[in-house]
């Protein structure tokens, strides 16, 4: 074997070995979270960001809400955080947060925003609205390209806006066995 060989060798070693500590990390946190549960079985997922790297994510939900944050690199506390109430069929998202520039990019707030929307399609939310946080026209462009490839539909006014979805009555149902009438 050559020395590139062996060099290339290693550098996938030591990156399956820095994947396997992350997820012993989260594995971790993840028991954390369910000795704050009561049933022990808080909702999470698994998923990887654009990098490969494994993230995290744990739901707290309510009747009237949804919490989703994501845990993943090695820095203190989440790195993506979305709070949804829940009133009559709709949920209003109030808040959708990443930690830092360095978490912007990687696709660790759609996976939120995807996990949220599983969760309240299963509570029975039917539409899913919000506002945009009135800022820079830089931070306001970010905001409508990330709702728009996320199949939002985006009405904007100046620096203000809004934000809806419908998810459909199917939404986040688990498949279970066939219901009558289907084949």
């Amino acid at each position: 074997m050559s020395v590139r060989g062996v060099r290339s060798w290693l550098g996938d070693r030591l990156a399956d070995l820095r994947r396997r500590r992350e997820l012993r990390r989260l594995s971790l946190a993840l028991r954390a979270h369910r000795g704050a549960d009561p049933t022990g079985s808080g909702p999470h997922r698994v998923v990887a960001d654009k990098n490969g790297r494994p993230v995290l994510l744990l739901a707290d939900s309510d009747p009237a809400f949804v919490v989703v944050r994501a845990v993943g690199r090695r820095g203190a506390g989440p790195e993506c955080v979305l709070l949804a109430t829940i009133e009559d069929g709709t949920a209003t998202i109030r808040t959708i947060q990443s930690r830092g520039e360095d978490s912007v990019g990687r696709g660790v707030g759609t996976a939120v925003l995807r996990f949220a929307e599983d969760l309240l399609g299963a509570a029975g939310v039917t539409r899913v609205t919000g506002r945009l946080s009135p800022g820079d026209i830089e931070h306001r462009n970010r905001q409508v390209h990330f709702y728009r490839k996320n199949g939002y539909s985006v009405t904007l006014d100046g620096l203000e806006g809004t934000i809806a979805k419908d998810l459909g009555p199917r939404r986040g149902r688990r498949p279970g066995p066939a219901e009558p009438g289907s084949a």
